[in-house]
């Protein structure tokens, strides 16, 4: 039984992964359903990741509190990198006291547990921005929508530091993949040409984040995709529209054929 990307792939449906979100867009045009992507959405990532050695990253869990070393209360978000299942961390000051009194309390005073607020000067709400993620009602709401960053893939420089791994200048950005793109290239000279080629626009996306264009990004001093990317010899049958019959009995229907239950039987659903 084949891998799932590569049966996909043959049947020439397009597996991406569009700003930031998993996308599949089927050969016989019908939609996937969402109980199958969310089965099988780990699988295909997975798949990805080892394929094209995608250095892809997605969010873990956060910590709260003084580090070592620091007088001031800090966030702490953490990525686990899909590849090597490294985490990898970004570190913002918060505030941890009311900023003004209300009936509720004086000013100075602690906020509840797990409560911070988030000036729109910091770092952490113009990254915020910048992914277009929800913001919250009120400044000392903000650990309510961290959750808002689960499910969505990102791209980031990863650097080594004195608590293991950080992401450079606290820059990620949500990733834009296009397997078709990277797998038809004739050889691996082809495929550096086509990463180095985008190398310019990769770099203003990372620092300002403009849209950036179809297929894998790269920020210069990493390659967010390996140069050990698929030939066009191993990618023959995407290039050619593969020949259905050798992949399929008789008895099957075309993809563009099938039914939505069709479609999802061939996946044992």
């Amino acid at each position: 039984m084949p891998a799932l990307l590569k049966k996909l792939i043959d049947r020439g449906d397009k597996v991406m992964i569009e700003n930031g979100l998993l996308n599949i867009e089927t050969h016989s045009k019908i939609t996937p359903p969402e109980s199958w992507l969310k089965t099988n959405e780990d699988q295909l990532i997975e798949e990805m990741v080892r394929s094209f050695k995608l250095r892809l990253y997605k969010y873990s869990d956060y910590n709260l509190g003084r580090t070592k070393g620091h007088s001031k209360d800090r966030l702490t978000l953490n990525f686990i990198e899909i590849l090597t299942g490294e985490t990898i961390s970004l570190i913002f000051n918060v505030d941890r006291k009311k900023i003004r009194s209300t009936k509720n309390g004086k000013k100075g005073d602690p906020l509840p547990k797990g409560k911070f607020i988030v000036g729109k000067r910091s770092k952490l709400y113009e990254l915020w921005t910048k992914l277009n993620l929800e913001k919250p009602r009120k400044p000392s709401e903000f650990n309510n929508k961290l959750s808002l960053l689960k499910g969505i893939y990102f791209f980031g420089i990863k650097e080594e530091c004195n608590y293991g791994f950080k992401f450079k200048d606290k820059i990620i950005k949500r990733a834009n993949i296009n397997i078709d793109d990277l797998m038809l290239t004739n050889s691996q000279e082809d495929a550096n040409q086509l990463l180095n080629s985008r190398q310019h626009h990769a770099k203003e996306s990372c620092q300002g984040f403009p849209s950036n264009p179809v297929g894998a990004m790269d920020c210069g001093e990493n390659n967010y995709v390996s140069s050990k990317v698929r030939t066009k010899s191993e990618a023959q049958r995407v290039a050619d529209k593969v020949s259905y019959s050798d992949f399929y009995s008789t008895e099957k229907k075309l993809p563009m054929y099938q039914s939505n239950q069709e479609w999802l039987d061939d996946y044992g659903e």
